[in-house]
């Protein structure tokens, strides 16, 4: 993530904004592609804790090298975006069962709301963000799948359903316009009501708000990141760009980029040159657009996912007698 910029209204907006739609992003693209199998729980731990704690490891070094940080409670309470690896295997470990009870969906959903009642650190092994992620994965899971639900509706909603979703993938600029306007309100809305980089880590109490208002809050943020989500799905082509790469190596670029935003805080914090930058509106903008173009740059490269894979299996083939395909 770039710089807050906080001097800059519409900086720290946009950098909110994103705390609510990325997410649900990789989350609905992680559904997407999981499949359940007779090892589906096996390689979910090889391609997700393993990272988790060996990167785990190599940023408390990092982190004490560069900032004399110190975790207080390491693993337990993960650090630096890594909780991410953490919510998304707890979610594929129970899919199974999850995909096998009625409404699942809604239950998930209403489980997203209750989770921030106690009080109780919500980023404990990432529960927090487990829950409030759970209901857009599920999604993504059954998006491939879209077909055979809309098969088992009334023939009449079926063809009012696909009708209404072909006008609307079927004009672009019609769909491109109501992203943008969703984006607005939802940011307009969002810096209202939501607390900074809402993420689903802290309970109601520790946010100091009511159980109603603050399901109210955490409700919208779910339907807004599910709402931008499938309003994307509209976009998609088969056809193979750069951003192919990317998709393909996004989680090299995920764990490897807080590395590269350690150092770029520190440029813009610790240097003059950085000071510069914060405190004018039109360099803060081309710093991010070249910052994040950059890092898309330096880390879409399939070496960094080959090494992490690579890494990954020489962990494995330590601790464990046998390797899953």
């Amino acid at each position: 993530m770039f710089p807050r910029f906080n001097d800059f209204a519409f900086y720290d907006n946009i950098y909110n904004l994103i705390y609510i739609i990325v997410m649900p992003i990789f989350f609905f693209v992680a559904g997407y592609f999981s499949k359940t199998d007779d090892n589906s729980d096996i390689k979910a731990f090889k391609s997700l804790i393993i990272p988790f704690f060996v990167f785990s490891v190599l940023w408390y070094i990092f982190d004490y090298f560069f900032r004399g940080n110190v975790p207080p409670m390491p693993f337990i309470f993960p650090v630096s975006g890594l909780w991410f690896l953490v919510s998304l295997f707890s979610i594929k470990l129970f899919l199974p069962i999850l995909i096998k009870i009625k409404h699942i969906f809604w239950i998930s959903l209403i489980m997203a709301l209750l989770i921030a009642i106690p009080d109780v650190p919500n980023n404990l092994l990432s529960l927090g963000r487990t829950f409030g992620f759970t209901p857009v994965f599920l999604l993504g899971h059954y998006y491939k799948n879209s077909e055979e639900y809309l098969d088992s509706l009334r023939v009449t909603i079926k063809k009012i359903i696909i009708s209404f979703r072909d006008f609307i993938k079927n004009n672009k600029v019609l769909l491109f316009f109501i992203l943008i306007a969703s984006l607005i309100i939802i940011d307009i809305i969002g810096n209202y009501i939501l607390p900074g980089r809402f993420t689903f880590r802290l309970s109601y109490i520790e946010l100091h708000q009511g159980f109603k208002y603050g399901m109210l809050k955490r409700l919208f943020a779910i339907s807004s990141g599910i709402i931008i989500t499938l309003l994307l799905t509209l976009f998609m082509t088969d056809k193979k760009s750069f951003l192919t790469k990317i998709g393909r190596n996004s989680l090299a670029i995920y764990i490897l980029h807080f590395y590269l935003i350690a150092f770029s805080n520190f440029f813009i914090n610790k240097t003059s040159v950085g000071h510069l930058i914060s405190n004018n509106f039109f360099l803060a903008g081309t710093y991010i657009i070249l910052s994040t173009t950059i890092i898309l740059i330096i880390l879409s490269p399939d070496i960094f996912n080959d090494s992490i894979r690579k890494l990954t299996s020489y962990v494995w083939n330590i601790f464990f007698k046998t390797t899953s395909k």
